[in-house]
């Protein structure tokens, strides 16, 4: 139904219909814009999909919104806090937020808690794309969202035509970057309020890499938007805050979470990728290793024995802190079934908070940490093998 409509707005548009350059369209944006700018307390919902062209299903999040105005702030004009769920096919979920407020901005994904704060470094914070501007669903935050409308409002690369009525505002259009169709897009507002009641936006349209995002708003007429600060934010998360935070992230975070997801190359010239939440063939052993730590050569062969013992199959990926595959080859030697070297591991070290060489993480076939040893030990081969045992 959109590509229909918007066909129709492209022709109407060239024709010299409303567009970016008619005065009444671009008032109506500006007024809409103002209105979302100026919204003190705004509390709600969204029911949002994500279409992408590999899949048969869309990808179904739900997220709670909460901003509240803060006009003597330069970054976004508010405090925010958005909480989102993605639903997955099996039923089960993952949760994640965003918030900032007073130069302060959290988010959490993927079992990792970053935080940023102005008075600390103001650069990332700043420009369009800056952190708390871009932060997932933040453009879903009305303050925010403003500065989008806003801006479609004077660029002509947008190309739209409104239509309104007492209770709705509609946008529909394109976004034609040069001469390409960007993005297809249709905005519907409150008329009283100026709050988003659905967007609709197609990325890329007519290729191999088109999105299709879908939201629809639900809003509770409120003047009860609690002050954020960093202790109302720790108390309503405090399991994040106490585990998943940078500064405190441990490799122990991990237990009973699922592998996060890593990339590097393996040693046979191909790239290995693991998705978080995605599982293994089979039990497997992430033996984190350094070429430079004396018992790295060791370790290796300790695994090995405990591979041919192990009354359980599993499978081990070497996963080596060091950018030379040579000397990685040299460590692992020949490779067998079921084995695994990779080089240039450095991301999966910092993204698990390992500090000890070696670090061997023991995850189940779906993808999760069941147990973890760190450094060396005279009966390493024994304790592979208990671990692995029972890693299930």
């Amino acid at each position: 139904m959109l590509k229909s409509v918007l066909a129709a707005v492209i022709i109407t548009a060239c024709a010299g219909s409303v567009s970016a350059q008619t005065t009444d369209g671009a008032a109506v944006l500006k007024e809409i814009a103002g209105k979302m700018a100026a919204t003190e307390c705004a509390k709600g919902s969204v029911n949002f999909e994500v279409m992408l062209p590999s899949a048969p299903d869309p990808v179904v999040y739900t997220i709670a919104i909460e901003s509240r105005k803060a006009p003597a702030d330069t970054i976004t004009g508010c405090d925010y806090l958005v909480d989102w769920t993605l639903h997955k096919q099996d039923g089960g979920a993952s949760t994640g937020f965003a918030a900032y407020f007073d130069g302060n901005h959290f988010r959490y994904r993927d079992i990792k808690l970053q935080e940023y704060h102005v008075s600390d470094d103001p650069v990332p914070f700043l420009g369009e794309k800056g952190v708390a501007l871009s932060a997932q669903f933040a453009s879903l935050v009305p303050q925010i969202m403003a500065r989008q409308i806003a801006k479609m409002a004077s660029d002509t690369t947008y190309v739209y035509k409104v239509t309104k009525n007492a209770e709705r505002i509609t946008v529909r259009g394109v976004e034609r970057i040069h001469g390409y169709d960007a993005m297809e897009y249709e905005y519907v507002f409150d008329a009283k309020t100026g709050l988003p009641v659905s967007i609709d936006q197609l990325y890329n349209p007519a290729s191999i890499t088109e999105q299709t995002n879908a939201g629809h708003f639900t809003w509770v007429v409120s003047n009860d938007c609690t002050a954020l600060t960093k202790e109302s934010l720790t108390a309503r998360y405090p399991e994040v805050f106490e585990k998943y935070r940078v500064s405190n992230f441990k490799v122990h975070s991990l237990l009973g979470a699922a592998m996060p997801a890593f990339s590097a190359r393996a040693t046979d010239g191909s790239r290995y990728v693991h998705d978080r939440n995605t599982g293994f063939a089979q039990r497997t052993v992430i033996a984190v290793l350094d070429p430079a730590v004396a018992s790295a050569e060791q370790t290796v062969r300790d695994l090995r024995l405990a591979a041919d013992s192990s009354p359980v199959p599993f499978s081990i990926i070497f996963a080596v802190a060091d950018n030379d595959a040579d000397k990685v080859r040299t460590l692992t030697g020949t490779l067998r079934d079921g084995e695994t070297a990779l080089s240039s591991a450095r991301s999966l070290v910092r993204d698990c908070g390992i500090s000890v060489f070696p670090t061997l993480l023991f995850c189940n076939t779906k993808g999760i940490v069941k147990e973890i040893q760190l450094g060396t030990n005279n009966n390493l081969p024994d304790i592979v093998i208990q671990k692995t045992t029972i890693c299930d």
